[in-house]
């Protein structure tokens, strides 16, 4: 019920709250419950239900399986009718919902870890040869998956990593000792490994030292790979016919901001960095917030400024841009100010998602 405008907010703002967070079945069994308990929760309800009406009858509501607008309150719109509705309800930078409190690093961590055990231990003995987007099949990816976390946990002092050699790092190719074992054959194994790795994950993170926004601080280190274990944990997910795995709204701020830390870098690495430039990123929808951010590593932002450019994109769908999961041109997004610097940002941002 937190979620619901005050009683005296207007019309426009209670539009854009539907837009912007509109409730999913849980929770509007939850107001329904409130409101029957409390006259006052009662007709903040009826103003929000209102409110949903008026959104509905300005062709604005979520999409239906027709494709025709659904008022129903079963579940959330669909993330670009969040985002349309959002834009024609409110000026593209504005929110009539507070951020939530970013989770810690430990804490997105420990999430990310929970689902995937969750998701690998409901596993039929045919998903596990399901072909993932990345041209392997599941058992494979969560190999790799469990390499890549025994790098990070080595390099938080609770893992066995060794560096493959002096060559150019290969995301992929430095775990091939970790497919090769577990990527294949009877699965156990590997449930056992990613089960052991995980857990000594768990338990260092916690001292991780450094600044999140330092992408080569130990901490922020710890986040690259939360993000990346919850994103191969999607990808599975789409290869055996499951639903994506949003997370709750403190884990995913805390993965927009690293997501929106990251601008500068991407842009080097894309060979697009602008010196002097910034981007206001303004993430709608569970978990997002607004970023501004220099277009250049060692940028400054100055105080007050808005920005050369304004994007405004769903959160979730940013945080799966930003691990290459989805192409820009997949993205739902609004640009105020310079197209070019917008388009330049969103082709970059998954230039960091191969070289963690």
């Amino acid at each position: 019920m937190e979620d619901l405008p005050p009683p005296d907010a207007d019309l426009d703002a209670l539009l854009a709250a539907h837009a912007l967070d509109a409730l999913d079945a849980d929770a509007a069994a939850r107001a329904a419950a409130s409101a029957a308990a409390d006259p006052a929760m009662a007709a903040r309800l009826a103003r929000y239900r209102a409110a949903g009406a008026a959104l509905a009858a300005a062709g604005l509501a979520g999409a239906g399986p027709t494709g025709e607008a659904d008022s129903s309150t079963a579940g959330p719109p669909a993330a670009d009718a969040v985002l349309g509705a959002a834009l024609a309800a409110r000026a593209p930078h504005r929110s009539t919902q507070a951020a939530p409190a970013p989770a810690t690093a430990a804490e997105v961590t420990r999430s990310r870890a929970f689902s995937l055990a969750a998701l690998v231990g409901s596993l039929a003995p045919s998903d596990w040869d399901a072909p993932t987007r990345l041209g392997r099949p599941v058992q494979a990816v969560l190999a790799h998956l469990a390499g890549q976390l025994e790098r990070t946990a080595t390099a938080l002092g609770a893992g066995t990593w060794v560096e493959p050699g002096p060559d150019r790092y290969d995301h992929w190719a430095s775990t091939a000792p970790w497919v090769e074992r577990y990527g294949a054959g009877d699965p156990a194994a590997l449930l056992a490994a990613l089960d052991d790795v995980t857990g000594r994950l768990i338990a260092a993170v916690p001292a991780a030292a450094g600044d999140p926004a330092d992408l080569a601080s130990p901490l922020a280190g710890a986040l690259v790979k939360a993000f990346e274990l919850w994103m191969h944990a999607d990808d599975v997910r789409l290869a055996v016919g499951r639903p994506l795995d949003v997370p709750d709204a403190p884990t995913l701020a805390t993965l927009c901001t690293l997501a929106a830390d990251a601008v500068p870098v991407t842009l080097a690495l894309a060979g697009a960095a602008v010196p002097g430039a910034v981007v206001r990123l303004v993430l709608t929808g569970r978990g997002g917030g607004v970023w501004l951010r220099p277009l250049a590593p060692g940028g400054a932002v100055a105080p007050g400024t808005a920005g050369d450019v304004t994007i405004v994109a769903e959160a979730h769908a940013f945080c799966r841009l930003f691990h290459d999961q989805l192409p820009p041109a997949a993205v739902v997004r609004a640009v105020e100010g310079d197209a070019a610097l917008a388009e330049a940002v969103l082709a970059a941002a998954g230039a960091l998602a191969e070289r963690t």
